[in-house]
């Protein structure tokens, strides 16, 4: 069952999400050796968070995948999937910061947990943002 979502009534569809958790993962492998790659995923971050997903660099590129390979996947709200992009755009803001400041133990930090987070989602599906999501929209 989806949950339930004041954001939008909006829908997506579940392998987009994981193969955007899955590029993000790689960008996020590559940013420990161009770390400027970070600022991708603050840019993309904030375009699927706080504009329109259809602007975003991975989503587009996932979508060619998706119709390349033929991949059906079931439909699924959006809501918790914006949520976890804000939380992914303020994650990456601070990793930015933390990258332009030269502390190297705070970019890495914020690297590991956006690492964790696209790996769950990516690997298993398991979205620990969406997560996060239910339980700060179930108290209200």
């Amino acid at each position: 069952m989806d949950q339930f979502c004041p954001l939008t009534t909006c829908r997506t569809q579940e392998a987009m999400c994981r193969l955007n958790a899955l590029l993000t993962f790689l960008i996020i492998i590559g940013s420990f050796f161009y770390p400027l790659i970070m600022l991708l995923l603050f840019f993309d971050f904030f375009i699927r968070g706080f504009l329109n997903p259809q602007y975003s660099i991975l989503a587009n590129l996932n979508k060619l995948i998706v119709e390349i390979f033929q991949i059906q996947s079931k439909s699924i709200n959006a809501g918790p999937k914006i949520f976890s992009a804000k939380i992914g755009w303020l994650v990456s803001l601070l990793a930015c910061m933390f990258l332009f400041l030269k502390i190297d133990f705070g970019l890495y930090v914020c690297s590991i947990i956006l690492l964790v987070f696209s790996f769950f989602e990516a690997f298993f599906g398991f979205c620990l943002g969406c997560k996060i999501y239910g339980l700060l929209y179930s108290k209200q």
